[in-house]
């Protein structure tokens, strides 16, 4: 038998006869010494100290407790993360988004006027068979070639620089070599015939006309081929256009006149580094 260092405790050996009084004892023992600490005056003082110490949840950040102190670095945080939110909500409006015009005044604004300025874009239009801005579609527009020789279809206006594939369908109302029939890109707009020579009477689709030069000047002249008077023939040509650039479409005819009924340009906007360095 041997005995606990603090309390005398039995400690029976393994050999010893299984001894109930002895156990008894110990929990005798326990028992009572637990009991002597609820009445302690030093443990109980020792306990409200830690318990005033360590405060209650809802303790202001002035009280010197635990709850205190951590209300106090709280509120350090949440003000400390309102200055990281104002200063990188100023710092996102500084910057903008990629959608900003040369008018915003952000970083994306005085990048965008820069391009401008420069010149610089990255996409350019290349000729395709992806079908991007329709003037005519099946919609026929006739000129007789004497009262009128020229004929008004629309406007287009392209978002980049470049090359566009252009196919109209037409036919004439000669056989023959004079059998001629074109599509005319103008960049300044006004007509004899129907005194729209202000802002608010430009031509509109189907405006008639006579003379070389009325309808504008002409940017673009293409003819678009010899045709049967009683067939119609589709005719395919490239023109360049200027990004942002307002053109007006004109078709013209011969002598005999001729038939429009579509007007149709085909592009596709590319990465322009290097697409025409191996073009002749």
């Amino acid at each position: 038998m041997k005995f606990t260092e603090n309390f005398d405790l039995n400690l029976p050996d393994l050999d010893d006869m299984a001894d109930v009084e002895k156990l008894n004892e110990n929990f005798q023992t326990i028992d009572t010494k637990m009991k002597s600490l609820e009445t302690d005056p030093e443990l109980a003082a020792n306990v409200v100290d830690i318990k005033n110490k360590i405060g209650e949840e809802a303790d202001a950040d002035t009280q010197p407790t635990l709850f205190g102190r951590l209300a106090q670095l709280k509120k350090v945080l949440l003000e400390k993360l309102a200055e990281v939110l104002t200063k990188v909500t100023g710092i996102d409006g500084k910057i903008g988004t990629s959608g900003d015009t040369l008018e915003d005044e952000t970083l994306f604004g005085k990048l965008a006027k820069v391009l401008k300025l420069t010149g610089s874009d990255s996409i350019i239009l290349v000729p395709s068979d992806n079908l991007k801005i329709t003037v005519l579609d099946n919609e026929e527009f006739s000129i007789d070639g004497n009262t009128a020789e020229r004929i008004f279809l629309g406007y287009v206006r392209f978002s980049k620089t470049g090359f566009v594939r252009a196919k109209v369908t037409s036919k004439s109302g000669l056989n023959g070599s004079d059998a001629q029939t074109y599509l005319n890109f103008f960049d300044a707009v006004y007509s004899d015939t129907t005194h729209r020579s202000s802002i608010e009477n430009l031509p509109v689709k189907g405006d008639t006309t006579r003379g070389s030069l009325t309808f504008g000047q002409t940017y673009v002249n293409c003819m678009i081929g010899e045709v049967d008077s009683t067939n119609y023939k589709t005719s395919i040509f490239h023109p360049y256009v200027v990004k942002d650039q307002l053109y007006a479409v004109i078709f013209s005819a011969s002598r005999e006149g001729g038939t429009v009924k579509d007007v149709k340009f085909y592009y596709d906007e590319v990465e322009s580094r290097g697409y025409y360095d191996s073009m002749p």
